[in-house]
């Protein structure tokens, strides 16, 4: 197989994974939302119920768009290009917030577990870097 190949592979690998991924934690969210990790985590930081449903429901929209999209980018419609590339850019913004949000905040509680954090913070920087790779269409 060669260099060019596999490099192709990998990143359609990395590209519906992310979908997947995306697709199915925003999913999680409006079908079991009590347990979800956004929820609970945005549940520590903000006490009104109605503040933590918005924030979360609308994680939730943003992350069932961007696994969409990261399949529609598969289709390379022109007129959706642009688009798709600016969708990327303000999904990477909003990973960055949810993970200080979500990895970054805890440690101010200091009853983290280190390795149960380190593993999720490990986690969301992959998502984050598959993103960037995506964006960067490499």
């Amino acid at each position: 197989m060669s260099k060019i190949s596999a490099n192709s592979f990998g990143k359609v690998l990395l590209q519906i994974s992310l979908a997947v991924i995306l697709f199915l934690s925003g999913l999680s969210i409006f079908i079991d939302g009590s347990r979800n990790e956004v929820i609970s985590t945005i549940g520590t930081i903000f006490a009104n119920s109605t503040v933590r449903n918005i924030i979360a429901y609308s994680i939730a929209i943003i992350e069932l768009l961007a696994g969409a999209l990261l399949v529609l980018d598969f289709f390379s419609v022109q007129s959706l290009e642009r688009t798709i590339n600016f969708a990327l850019i303000i999904i990477i913004i909003i990973w960055m917030i949810f993970m200080v949000i979500a990895d970054v905040f805890p440690l101010a509680n200091s009853r983290i577990v280190f390795i149960q954090w380190l593993y999720k913070l490990a986690q969301h920087m992959l998502v984050l870097a598959g993103l960037i790779i995506v964006k960067a269409k490499a």
